[in-house]
């Protein structure tokens, strides 16, 4: 028998009298009462009787964080740090940097008039570029001998790269906003699609491996010791557009002579070649909270008006591309165009679109640990170049962290908020809502900052408790979602040894030398009591497919490793607004003078469970990772929950696992219907460029 009380017995301290023999209280949430009991004996005979008191009470916050508690300072290290030696746009694309969020066509298609230089267009094939350049061109934070003096120079305890911390930056955005989806108000009102929340991939784990790197011993304090924080890139798979992208930046950045050096037939000397190719690397270097932090600048243009004067080059290949990557691959081209500014289809507003849903909260986590203007984007299908488009930090501030009046008001916690509806937010105008959005992109990455600072001290100073395997490594998750229909962040931390830091960092060193007859003996693989594991078309599947499952394979042993001692926090937060606690379903000031402060609750997580939720994360990671389709860039559901209760008894066999395996390999084969009409537009690209070759333009001309 479970004792029932109202919500409203338990705010005004009811008292009730339940039978010592049903004194069954344990099920009521003690976080938010506090229960005391007397006992008493009836006069007149029965049972003892337990007089149960509920008292509501408030937990005393774990942290509270102010904006101006948290310094940001630029550092500067010699010449690695000299900005005029970031190269610029080459090609005359430095027109496009001075209007901004403009789509800018290469080739004018109603004219066929080129407004840049028509070298750009047709991409050099990857298979005849030279690859062995791409070869260290980037510089792990855990192997930066600089960035670990940096940090031994200016007493920090944490030293990383944007690439590493972007991704769990990215969930501390989902956990201070509480979920809140993107402004789509910079999309055309004919645009038909209105999903504005974050896409799947967006909103995958992020995962890191702390790693130290001081010289001291086990017993020297933790404010002397040194973490490098690198990314995880175990479960990743590198695709044709990761490839391609480096030697594009190189490309927009070169003229056509230096250019074509980079080709495998080329006749200059490798090592000449190679060092035009990596030049000479110039990165931004900063200190906030316990971090140094280090970006990589790729161009610059003394115009540009804020930050130092520099912008990240990004390279995004159409739908048809991303959502089909393996067929893309298999084909090497999609036909799939880009010939109108609005549409549904074969329009830069669509790339626009799932741009914002997918990676923009990742560029603007880079341009701003960069202290760059903004991002400049040129869209391609593989083989051609379509157009460029430049996003200036603040429009991007405004795209993520703004809301409309009228999607506010719909709040019905806020229907009764009068000041909101008088007050600033209200009357802004354009310009005021951008410098807001801004500040509350600045004020949220001090936050964020700080928090994991918090978080990484309490994972890895963990001297003198007996609970927890002390190392020097760990692997760190990190994953925003909602349970029992209110915002938290997991974290889990598993200690690792310096063998299993290599051997994650190897991964895909190890796969890539991968062949059929070393590593995969098909008839093992199909043996097992489910007749349809042997079946033709699931031989088929292995074959084609032998790398991927070996290192799904390897990746899953690893991480089964380490969640043995995984142990873990979950994080909450409350936003106060010049004293008050807000009741927005997406906390936000008003105004530009609001003090914002953040109270954070930190509680840790059982054994049992933060071992579940270590391998449920992993395992979404590998999902996404491997599944570059339609679904990575599907809606995100905000409404469902991060894990149930009843998900911890599930367990697979090893047949069930193969089995489950084999029938994500034949999703990936069967194209979706989306796949199919994004397939049917290519076709439709490919007759049309026939239609060109058989009657091309008469004068092919450069804009002036």
């Amino acid at each position: 028998m479970f004792l029932v009380i109202s919500s409203l017995e338990r705010e005004q301290g009811k008292k009730i009298h339940v039978p010592c023999k049903c004194s069954r209280f344990n099920h009521f949430d003690k976080s938010y009462m506090r229960v005391y009991s007397t006992w008493t004996t009836p006069k007149r005979g029965g049972p003892r009787l337990k007089t149960v008191s509920f008292h509501p009470t408030t937990f005393r916050p774990s942290f509270t964080l102010k904006d101006s508690g948290i310094p940001l300072t630029s550092i500067r290290c010699g010449e690695l740090s000299n900005v005029r030696k970031v190269p610029k746009l080459a090609h005359r694309l430095d027109r496009v940097l001075f209007q901004p969020l403009n789509y800018h066509f290469l080739q004018d298609p109603r004219s066929s008039v080129y407004n840049f230089n028509p070298y750009l267009q047709n991409l050099i094939p990857l298979k005849e570029l030279n690859q062995k350049l791409l070869e260290g061109t980037f510089v792990p934070s855990e192997k930066d001998k600089n960035l670990l003096k940096l940090c031994q120079e200016h007493k920090s305890n944490f030293y990383t790269s944007t690439s590493a911390v972007t991704g769990i930056l990215s969930h501390l955005h989902f956990l201070l906003s509480n979920m809140k989806g993107i402004n789509g108000d910079v999309l055309s009102k004919n645009f038909k699609e209105k999903r504005f929340r974050f896409t799947k991939g967006a909103t995958i784990p992020g995962v890191v491996l702390a790693m130290r790197k001081d010289t001291e011993g086990p017993d020297c304090p933790f404010s002397k010791r040194h973490y490098a924080i690198g990314a995880d890139h175990s479960a990743d798979n590198e695709i044709v557009l990761s490839l391609m992208g480096h030697f594009m930046e190189r490309l927009l950045v070169s003229s056509p002579e230096i250019y074509n050096q980079f080709r495998a037939d080329s006749e200059v000397p490798f090592e000449k070649v190679r060092e035009t190719f990596h030049g000479q690397s110039v990165y931004n270097f900063s200190k906030i909270s316990n971090f140094i932090l280090r970006s990589q600048l790729d161009c610059q243009d003394p115009r540009l008006p804020n930050g130092n004067k520099s912008f990240d080059i990004k390279t995004r290949a159409v739908c048809a591309v991303r959502h089909d990557i393996s067929h893309v691959e298999r084909d090497e081209y999609t036909g799939y165009q880009i010939v109108r500014a609005h549409d549904q289809y074969e329009s830069f507003e669509r790339e626009f679109y799932e741009l914002m849903r997918s990676t923009m909260l990742k560029y603007s986590l880079q341009a701003r640990i960069g202290n760059m203007d903004g991002i400049f984007v040129a869209y391609h299908n593989i083989e051609k170049v379509f157009g460029f488009q430049y996003l200036p930090l603040e429009e991007i501030d405004y795209i993520l962290h703004s809301d409309t009046l009228e999607s506010t008001l719909n709040d019905k916690n806020d229907l009764q908020d009068q000041d909101k509806i008088m007050g600033p937010l209200g009357t802004h105008t354009p310009d005021l809502k951008r410098i807001l959005s801004t500040k509350i992109a600045n004020t949220e990455y001090k936050f964020s900052m700080e928090i994991i600072n918090r978080i990484l001290c309490r994972i890895l100073d963990k001297k003198g408790d007996p609970s927890v395997t002390l190392s020097d490594n760990y692997r760190i998750v990190f994953k925003t979602g909602k349970f029992k229909k209110k915002v938290y962040l997991f974290v889990l931390a598993s200690p690792i040894d310096e063998h299993m830091v290599q051997r994650i960092q190897n991964v895909s060193k190890e796969i890539s030398n991968t062949t059929l007859d070393k590593q995969i003996d098909i008839e093992k693989l199909l043996s097992g009591d489910n007749d349809s594991s042997g079946s033709p078309l699931n031989e088929d599947l292995l074959k084609k497919n032998y790398k991927s499952f070996e290192h799904r394979k390897m990746v899953r042993e690893i991480n089964q490793k380490t969640s043995e001692n995984a142990f873990g926090y979950r994080i909450s937060v409350e936003h106060l607004f010049n004293g008050k606690h807000s009741k927005m379903a997406h906390p936000m000031p008003t105004s530009l003078d609001d003090d914002w402060a953040l109270n954070t609750y930190v509680t840790s997580v059982r054994p049992s469970l933060a071992k579940f939720l270590y391998l449920k994360f992993l395992k979404e990671k590998e999902d996404i990772c491997w599944r570059s389709l339609y679904d990575n860039e599907t809606e995100s559901e905000p409404e469902s929950e991060i894990y149930k209760e009843e998900d911890l008894s599930e367990t697979l066999s090893e047949t069930d696992k193969m089995e489950l395996h084999l029938k994500e390999l034949a999703k990936d084969t069967e194209p979706s219907q989306y796949q199919q009409l994004l397939r049917a537009f290519g076709g439709k690209g490919r007759l049309r460029e026939e239609k060109y070759r058989q009657k091309p333009p008469k004068y092919i001309q450069l804009v002036k």
